[in-house]
């Protein structure tokens, strides 16, 4: 049984020949995150998150977002009461 992953629910590609994702579209990055595109944005406004555009779409390179995801701050345990 051969793995494979499905690109636009149209064409089916041997996994070993899917490249690595470059970037991700906003839509993406909300699934990923759970985060709403008003979130998004306001990182972005904040300085936070690199966005970029690309035919008119805006997007998230893959370096920036793991980047933005890594600028994260731990949370402390919670003291005992």
């Amino acid at each position: 049984m051969q793995t494979s992953v499905k690109h636009r629910k149209l064409l089916t590609i041997p996994k070993e020949m899917v490249m690595e994702l470059r970037f991700y579209v906003m839509k993406q990055v909300m699934e990923m995150t759970g985060f709403s595109r008003q979130h998004l944005y306001n990182e972005h406004a904040r300085g936070k998150l690199v966005l970029k555009k690309a035919g008119g779409r805006t997007i998230v390179m893959a370096e920036d977002f793991e980047r933005w995801i890594g600028s994260f701050h731990n949370v402390a345990p919670a003291k005992a009461a």
